[in-house]
């Protein structure tokens, strides 16, 4: 189909001209694109692809994929229908699927199941089937459904010679009925009931049967059993009673297009339906697409098995019915039809004839509530939403936002807050409009002796009083309520000297030199009558431009499905073209999204012949990343999970891209895979950390590199530039140097163990008790043995403050120091308490010293 030239029809590329699929169902083709375009969604983080669709679902699949020759995709529903626990296929639904799609495996399951020993059928299930599935289900079906014999009905004058090809009757004279002894006249109807084959004498619609079993109209016996010798006189022939005579059937009675009606067996929720199908396919187009698809299922046709109408309500239902089915006492009498359906009764109306598209129906029920029904501005609003009923809308919102309305705080937040905002908004401006004047433009001037629509004073022309100057679309004002226009029903007739100017509100134009009209060259004076249009009420304008979109909408074709109907973009990358939904990248990046919500006048990435450019990135690069954002059906085939068989430099692109497009799910998917899937050194990790801000990577780079066993080369440092070469080296340096047994801390950091206080315990200078030498309070000293994690605060651990040794001579700095006092919480210390201190930085710390900054620039970036 897409592969036929087309240069001239744009059927299918375009909104307005789409490629129509007719006698296929919406809710078919919604199933059927749910497979075949899985979500991104469904793939992040590797989970396995769960579609979870429905028994009926899965059914439209098949059918679809089986009608379009999509293998695939019809192997994969089988499967599922096959194997999903949630699903479990009946024997007889087995058979019936086989049977519709051709799934060979079913049809043998179905049978072997049904046909072995110890398996128990229901009538209802037999008969769904046909007459020729098994043994069991053909002597049912011969005995319960076997055919009446035919009934051949005819005139007495239309008994005829079984030898000759005459049309005389053989029987003109007056017979009475063998039996009954009734008078048989020439025009009796008489009958036969069995096998009457077409005779081989008269006209080819001349059947043959035996003139002994002709019944009588009356009592249904054998009208002429006995008689004797009847003369053809044409040919000669005798007939007898036991002989075969030719008689002309009565034609069939035609059926009445208006009143010979098919029912249709329909079941909602637990009560069961039956009505004429006629007005279901006259009224909807939902329904008539439904009857009109072949099928040999006797769904809908038989009691014990109607169509069932899932998700409505059995009272809704009765609703639409008492609508399309009135009875007679609503219009006896030649009176109105009147339904007398409560507000209720007609909302249930109103939703299902907007479901099922029954537009006749729609439309009366929407009069008869307008009409009979006092709907209140909320209502009003509520309705026209849930059913898309653009008049109401307009009129709820036109009353709600009317200056003089006093609405309730609780009518307004059942509209929603957004709406609620807007209403009183538009309320707020109309009481800022002063009352009693009437608005309009300087260039809405217009002659009063002519309908010329030529504004009379095009130019900028100054207020005699203020002397302001006014603009072609200066607000002007007139006090009071003029007259309508002869003219122009939509313009008002007003005095020119009797008009406002909006800066000093006095008179404009009085004493104004007259002028000309250019239609008509009528002279106008500063106190002749003009003609102007008004300008739109507040209100009204407001409610246009906040709510016009939204009543809009709701005078055109039904919504489209908001997952797939899509509006395609063509992209140009290098000198290769792309066309993809825009949806996905509007979901995806913030950047398209606002990029595609600007309004455009030209058809920049609406047409093949001018895509948008993305200049400055590959075409590689952007099919990577198309690769992550439109995963194929084959990625979800048999439930596996989504495989994208990309390569590292794939996977780096697909990141690069989203990182710059602001893709937030699709750049943690890419960091999850090659955190994942791919091994990275850490020079790698280093590397796309910066190029595009991935903190975790940086972290865990630079941590490997300033391990005490790592081991790197200079070139590989030196790839990551001189200054992270010499930090890197510094901090290993700082991690061999320091002892495993021995816990460095600051003197300054020596604070009391027996309260929370951060402050130091030692703030003033002290000398050492061995070697004398001066402590400064940034003086690193250090303890050896075990140093508990403090209970106060888990970040210190706890010391012995008489065996805290000096950095210089490794004595115990403090042993014998007189004691002394917490200044927080009077807590005294001698030299044999315990202290807090806080260790000094290892590797860790100083990683966050040299590179925390830039480690947490990227964490605004990415949530990895």
């Amino acid at each position: 189909m897409f592969s036929l030239p087309s240069t001239t029809n744009p059927e299918g590329r375009s909104r307005d001209n789409p490629i129509v699929l007719e006698n296929y169902k919406a809710d078919e083709f919604t199933c059927l694109l749910k497979v075949m375009y899985p979500s991104s969604d469904s793939f992040i983080f590797g989970k396995t692809i769960d579609l979870r669709l429905e028994k009926f679902e899965w059914m439209s699949v098949l059918k679809l994929s089986t009608i379009w020759d999509m293998q695939k995709i019809r192997d994969y529903a089988i499967h599922r229908l096959s194997t999903d626990a949630s699903i479990a296929l009946t024997p007889v639904e087995k058979i019936q699927l086989a049977r519709a799609h051709r799934v060979g495996a079913w049809m043998e399951e179905g049978l072997a199941t049904l046909t072995s020993a110890g398996h128990n059928s229901t009538l209802e299930e037999l008969a769904s089937l046909g007459h020729k599935t098994a043994f069991e289900i053909l002597w049912i079906k011969v005995h319960s459904l076997e055919k009446p014999p035919e009934k051949v009905c005819f005139r007495k004058d239309s008994i005829k010679c079984p030898k000759c090809s005459s049309s005389s009757s053989l029987l003109n004279d007056g017979h009475a009925c063998r039996q009954c002894r009734s008078h048989l006249s020439a025009d009796e109807e008489l009958s036969f009931l069995g096998s009457a084959p077409i005779s081989i004498f008269g006209s080819p619609c001349d059947r043959t049967l035996p003139l002994g079993s002709i019944r009588c109209s009356k009592c249904t016996g054998n009208a002429f059993y006995g008689l004797q010798n009847i003369y053809c006189a044409s040919c000669s022939n005798y007939s007898a009673y036991n002989t075969n005579i030719r008689v002309t059937p009565l034609p069939p009675a035609n059926a009445n297009p208006d009143y010979f009606w098919e029912t249709v067996f329909l079941k909602v929720e637990n009560t069961l339906f039956c009505v004429p199908k006629f007005h279901f396919e006259q009224t909807s187009e939902v329904f008539a697409d439904m009857f009109s698809l072949p099928t040999t299922d006797p769904e809908g046709r038989v009691k014990e098995k109607p169509i069932v109408l899932e998700n409505f309500k059995a009272d809704e239902f009765t609703c639409l019915l008492k609508v399309m089915y009135p009875t007679a006492e609503c219009s006896i009498s030649g009176a109105a039809i009147d339904l007398r359906l409560d507000k209720a009764e007609w909302i249930n109306v109103l939703k299902l004839s907007t479901i099922w598209n029954m537009k006749k129906v729609r439309d009366y029920a929407i009069h008869r509530l307008s009409k009979d029904v006092s709907l209140t501005p909320v209502e009003k609003i509520q309705l026209a939403r849930a059913h898309r009923v653009s008049k109401w809308l307009e009129e709820g919102l036109a009353v709600l936002a009317n200056a003089d309305r006093n609405s309730t705080r609780e009518e307004l937040t059942s509209l929603g807050h957004r709406t609620a905002f807007d209403i009183l908004w538009i309320q707020y401006q109309s009481l800022k409009e002063p009352s009693g004047k009437l608005f309009f433009r300087k260039d809405s001037i217009k002659c009063e002796y002519c309908s010329s629509s030529a504004s009379l004073l095009n130019g900028s022309h100054p207020c005699r009083q203020c002397a302001a100057n006014l603009a072609g679309d200066e607000v002007l004002s007139f006090a009071g309520s003029p007259p309508i226009s002869t003219r122009s029903p939509s313009d008002r007739v007003l005095n020119l000297s009797t008009v406002q100017c909006s800066k000093c509100s006095r008179n404009a134009f009085y004493s104004l030199p007259n002028f000309y009209c250019p239609s008509c060259s009528t002279a106008t004076y500063y106190n002749s009558n003009i003609r102007v249009t008004p300008k739109k009420p507040v209100n009204e304008q407001l409610i246009r431009d906040l709510f016009g979109a939204e009543i809009d909408s709701y005078q055109s074709t039904p919504p489209a499905a908001p997952d797939y109907f899509w509006d395609f973009v063509f992209l140009k990358v290098e000198s290769t073209l792309f066309c993809v939904p825009k949806f996905h990248f509007e979901k995806a990046s913030e950047v398209f999204a606002d990029m595609f919500s600007l309004p455009a006048t030209n058809p920049e990435g609406r047409v093949k012949e001018k895509p948008i450019v993305l200049q400055n990135y590959k075409a590689d690069e952007f099919t990577s990343l198309l690769k992550v954002m439109y995963p194929t059906a084959e990625c979800s085939i048999f439930g596996a999970a989504v495989d994208h068989q990309l390569t590292l430099a794939e996977w780096i692109n697909v990141l690069k891209l989203s990182t710059i497009w602001n893709m937030k799910k699709i750049r943690d998917y890419a960091i999850h895979r090659l955190s994942k899937d791919v091994f990275l050194t850490p020079f790698e990790k280093i590397k796309l950390a910066r190029a595009h801000r991935v903190s975790k990577w940086l972290e865990e780079g630079i941590t490997t590199l300033t391990s005490a066993d790592c081991r790197s080369t200079p070139e590989e440092l030196a790839s990551l530039g001189h200054q992270t070469a010499f930090e890197i080296l510094l901090i290993q340096n700082e991690v061999l140097r320091e002892p495993s047994d021995k816990l460095f801390f600051r003197k300054d950091s020596i604070k009391c163990e027996n309260c929370s206080s951060p402050s130091s315990l030692l703030n003033d200078s002290h000398g050492c008790r061995r070697c004398l030498a001066d402590l400064a309070a940034d003086e690193v000293l250090f303890s050896a043995g075990d140093a508990p994690i403090s209970e106060i605060t888990p970040s210190d651990r706890y010391v012995n403050l008489g065996r805290i040794q000096c950095s210089r001579c490794s004595g115990n700095a403090f042993h014998g120091i007189p004691s002394f006092m917490c200044s927080s919480c009077s807590y005294h210390l001698r030299h044999t308490s315990y202290v807090r201190v806080t260790p000094r930085m290892a590797a860790d710390k100083l990683i966050k010293e040299l590179f925390g900054a830039e480690i947490d620039s990227y964490r605004s970036t990415s949530s990895a």
